[in-house]
């Protein structure tokens, strides 16, 4: 991606204030059989007829980068893909989800549930995909929403203008700097990236 140098910093910025703020950060990752038979369909198409191997588990793609994994830990594929929550830390948990919604056949909703979480921020990688599909699937749950767009790659004006239609709060650094300040208060707040 061509903004993924300027944006990973970002993101990265992003993810430890929350852990400087005590929050809860939830990973949301996507991975791939190495025949793509769990893949959309357009992937699938590419797998099986151009030979594209991406995010298989185990190969460097299908890992958190460096500047987001708290503990440098691999992800554990095998139970990811079978629909558990990996914890990294105290506070921070990696989720498998086999499409561009992290709420599509995954375990999110229910572990965000079970911690009593109603509110999210989007951080991310492909805002077109798999920010904005899984910022519809929090939005269809009743989650507040709000998004850092400076830290989501491939961003575009009509995307944030039909999520702002939709209630998902936009935030610079500073107005996430405040509701973090303000959700010390509330703890059921949490980044889905």
């Amino acid at each position: 991606m061509p903004d993924l140098d300027v944006v990973m910093p970002k993101i990265r910025d992003v993810v430890e204030k929350f852990r400087r703020a005590g929050k809860p950060i939830v990973h949301v990752v996507r991975l791939y059989q190495p025949d793509g038979s769990d893949a959309d369909r357009c992937v699938r198409w590419a797998i099986r007829h151009k030979g594209l191997r991406l995010v298989v588990p185990n190969t460097w793609g299908s890992q958190l980068l460096p500047e987001t994994n708290p503990t440098g830990a691999r992800l554990d594929a095998r139970a990811l893909m079978d629909g558990q929550i990996q914890k990294l830390t105290g506070k921070e948990f990696v989720c498998y989800k086999p499409r561009f919604n992290g709420f599509h056949n995954t375990s999110l909703h229910q572990f965000l549930q079970t911690q009593n979480i109603n509110s999210v921020v989007f951080v991310g990688i492909t805002f077109p995909n798999c920010v904005r599909a899984t910022q519809l699937g929090a939005t269809d749950r009743d989650y507040r929403v709000a998004l850092v767009p400076a830290a989501c790659t491939q961003v575009y004006q009509g995307g944030l203008e039909a999520m702002q239609g939709e209630g998902v709060q936009l935030l610079t650094s500073a107005g996430l700097d405040r509701l973090l300040d303000d959700g010390t208060k509330d703890r059921r707040q949490t980044p889905v990236r």
